[in-house]
């Protein structure tokens, strides 16, 4: 029964996000419908380790959702959560090579770092 609701759980996260579309440099990290990114935010740049990325989302989105959302899409598209993330403010995904980070500020802003794993 528990690999039935899990099941259910994917399909509908997977299902959901095939409408939204992805944040920009951010490979297949989804843009949460109700987000819109902050263009004058982002910024971009390449180390020997590879390319940092940062940006903002915005929208009239309750911070309780953002996370759950984020949290179960990311799950779904194989990032691991870091429970133990004392190097960064915020919550710390892993997945392979990459580190991802999710805060959001005072404001109900979404700030997003992508960065190569050390």
């Amino acid at each position: 029964m528990k690999i039935i609701a899990l099941i259910t759980l994917f399909f509908a996260t997977v299902a959901a996000m095939a409408d939204d579309a992805f944040v920009p440099y951010f490979g297949d990290v989804p843009l949460m419908q109700g987000l819109t990114e902050s263009l004058d935010d982002r910024i971009l740049f390449d180390t020997p380790a590879g390319t940092i990325a940062e940006t903002v989302l915005i929208g009239k989105v309750a911070a309780k959702n953002i996370t759950a959302f984020y949290h179960d899409s990311l799950t779904a598209l194989g990032w691991s959560k870091i429970d133990n993330n004392t190097n960064h403010a915020g919550t710390a995904y892993v997945r392979d090579n990459d580190l991802l980070i999710l805060r959001i500020d005072a404001e109900g802003k979404l700030h997003l770092r992508l960065e190569p794993r050390t």
